[in-house]
């Protein structure tokens, strides 16, 4: 997966720090209200290989399995909890009022787990972006 960034500090041992605006998948045309058109840029450490400048614009790149295991613990992993917990009440015969509390309950246990997953990887810094090349 690769970004468009710029440099906005050098750090030690090889490392920059680069700006990454934030973009949506619908283009950012803020015709429906839902404030797409609001760009908010990401700050995040790079390995800078090229030896690039503050104010230099790069691209940077990062593994994708990465990314789209996050993306899958984060939006998906607490709906399966939630269907799937639903299911399992619902075939130990609970009453449909326990069937949802429990549901409810597994969903907020996945929020719990992105939550921990999220802290894991700031913490480990598993998540490893390079700054490949110059952008044009």
């Amino acid at each position: 997966m690769t970004q468009n960034a710029r440099v906005v500090k050098i750090l030690d041992k090889g490392i920059a720090e680069v700006t990454v605006e934030r973009s949506s998948a619908c283009g950012n045309c803020s015709s429906c209200g839902a404030s797409c058109a609001f760009r908010r840029s990401l700050v995040i450490n790079a390995n800078n290989r090229i030896s690039a400048g503050v104010g230099d614009s790069v691209i940077i790149s990062t593994k994708s399995s990465k990314i789209f295991l996050a993306a899958f613990i984060v939006y998906i992993v607490p709906f399966i909890l939630f269907i799937a917990a639903y299911g399992l009440a619902s075939a130990a015969s609970l009453s449909e009022k326990a069937s949802i509390l429990v549901s409810v309950a597994a969903f907020f246990i996945g929020i719990a787990i992105a939550w921990l997953y999220n802290r894991f990887v700031k913490n480990r810094r598993s998540v490893q972006f390079d700054i490949i090349a110059f952008n044009k």
